[in-house]
């Protein structure tokens, strides 16, 4: 199992990154077998509202197809709601079952996306 850092460039610039896990990747954090997961997604700043988040999601939604994944799953802070948005639009759902803290006052919300129904990514 595989997991890949993945980063986006514009004009030689790194716009941002995310790590794509397979499913099954030690880098998981979650109990879902048949889950692939984005973790650590960031762009930069100046960056923002760009594009590279959406190609860098969508990469590792192309990515998750590939590799067989029946689903992609990830977390978010509460306060990130431009990102929340985001993974909305591109089909990812409110997944409060697999909501957690890592550790005291940070909690996370779990989005997940079916891939079952996915025509294009």
């Amino acid at each position: 199992m595989t997991s890949d850092v993945l980063v986006a460039d514009v004009a030689g610039a790194v716009a941002g990154t995310a790590t794509f896990v397979a499913p099954g990747g030690a880098m998981s954090e979650v109990d879902d077998p048949g889950a692939a997961m984005i973790r650590m997604l960031a762009v930069a700043q100046a960056m923002r509202g760009h594009g590279a988040g959406e190609a860098l999601v969508r990469d590792c939604l192309a990515r998750a197809l590939t590799c067989g994944a029946a689903r992609v799953r990830l977390h978010t802070e509460p306060q990130m709601t431009a990102a929340h948005r985001l993974y909305e639009r591109l089909g990812f759902v409110r997944d409060p079952s697999f909501d957690f803290t890592p550790v005291p006052d940070v909690n996370l919300l779990a989005y997940v996306h079916d891939l079952g129904h996915a025509a294009e990514v």
